[in-house]
């Protein structure tokens, strides 16, 4: 695991890094975080790395509303059997 600290977007940030092996595949998967170093230390972004693959998630509007809708074509659970 490793921590360093950097500038992106004009801002400080903290990157935390580190790499597993998924259990009985040998598969290696390397993960970055990406934390705010100012304010509230909240997540900016993950990326994870595996297999030649990468895929980066990026999140933000921390602290502010948002609503799900329920899809038109919902079925009441009570509706459904086992």
């Amino acid at each position: 695991m490793h921590l360093r600290s950097t500038t992106e977007g004009g801002r400080k940030v903290y990157v935390l890094g580190w790499k597993a092996t998924a259990a009985g595949s040998g598969t290696t998967i390397s993960e970055e975080l990406v934390l705010a170093a100012t304010g509230t230390t909240l997540p900016i972004s993950e990326t994870t790395s595996t297999g030649g693959n990468t895929q980066t998630v990026t999140l933000g509007h921390w602290g502010k509303p948002f609503a799900v809708s329920v899809p038109p074509s919902a079925i009441p659970y009570s509706s459904v059997k086992d």
